[in-house]
């Protein structure tokens, strides 16, 4: 009935359109094969040392005073994992330790050497479910992907002494796991989690669907196009999930998905069948951990003398 007020010419122009989105989807799908193909010619293996953050998020604060040592809430530590982390292996509570990679340096003195132990344990933990799982759940609400969070307790210095601390991972620092995963990233709150642009896929989901309302149902053709392309171009729109280095069977997926995404309640099948991003960080990763208060040392032997009244 709805075909019914829209006449010849429109019906003309909305083919056309139809397909010459089909053919840009066509020209992506064999662009993405194409790259494909020359990555694995160049190069089938991906290495996996250890991932080197960003010097810059190295941020001490310290002062001497009333012989001591202190090391200000908010310093900023590159450290190592010394063990993996798999957010589906892990456990809350489990222990997490991790090795200083730079010597905290004060009056030409090394404070706190390079290889000291950092020690904590998972304080809350999320394995990637189903994104209508997340939506139905009161806990990380609409949160489908994998998060971990960890409290740093014990600082464990090379000639014996330790120190209870109290940190936690850096917020809005940058990390990766190994070669077959996505960016992770710290949250405000603290938690690692896959870097996922979902409130920008939502915000332009929306507004098209919007924008295309007052046209009937060539708009609702236009919309559903858009989202099949949208969904041919960058998978992760359609998967609800990073997707690093998509290729062509990628972006056909996405092209099926993205249609689905845009037909009336297609929200609910998606929903069904996709999941969140994993976290997988191996051995030799590097993240930023944050102090969340200050660290409190009373200087012994020669480095007495050198305390002063900050």
């Amino acid at each position: 009935m709805l075909l019914k007020s829209v006449d010849c010419g429109q019906l003309q122009k909305l083919h056309r359109t139809w397909c010459l989105l089909v053919a840009l989807c066509a020209c992506v799908l064999a662009a993405g094969q194409q790259k494909a193909q020359a990555d694995t010619a160049v190069d089938e293996v991906k290495l996996r040392g250890a991932i080197i953050n960003d010097p810059d998020n190295f941020k001490v604060n310290h002062c001497f005073i009333r012989g001591a040592f202190v090391l200000k809430a908010g310093s900023t530590l590159p450290v190592m994992l010394l063990g993996p982390l798999d957010a589906n292996e892990l456990a809350v509570g489990q222990p997490v330790r991790c090795m200083l990679l730079k010597s905290i340096v004060a009056a030409e003195h090394e404070m706190i050497p390079e290889g000291s132990i950092v020690e904590g344990w998972v304080c809350d933990l999320q394995r990637a479910r189903r994104v209508i799982s997340a939506k139905l759940s009161l806990k990380h609400w609409c949160n489908a992907h994998a998060l971990i969070n960890i409290h740093f307790g014990k600082l464990f210095l090379p000639d014996g002494r330790q120190f209870q601390i109290s940190a936690g991972p850096a917020p809005k620092a940058t990390m990766y796991g190994n070669g077959e995963s996505e960016k992770l990233t710290v949250s405000k709150h603290g938690t690692i989690e896959p870097r996922y642009k979902g409130r920008l896929y939502d915000i332009a989901s929306n507004a098209a669907g919007f924008a295309t309302i007052p046209f009937g149902p060539v708009g609702f053709i236009a919309d559903t196009a858009l989202s099949a392309a949208a969904g041919a171009i960058d998978p992760a729109y359609a998967f609800d999930r990073p997707v690093k280095d998509p290729d062509a069977v990628d972006r056909t997926k996405g092209f099926v998905l993205g249609t689905i995404k845009a037909l009336p309640c297609g929200f609910l099948i998606t929903d069904s069948t996709n999941h969140g991003g994993e976290i997988m960080m191996p051995a030799g990763s590097e993240l930023d951990v944050r102090l969340n208060s200050d660290l409190v040392m009373p200087l012994t032997g020669e480095l007495k003398g050198i305390a002063t009244l900050d």
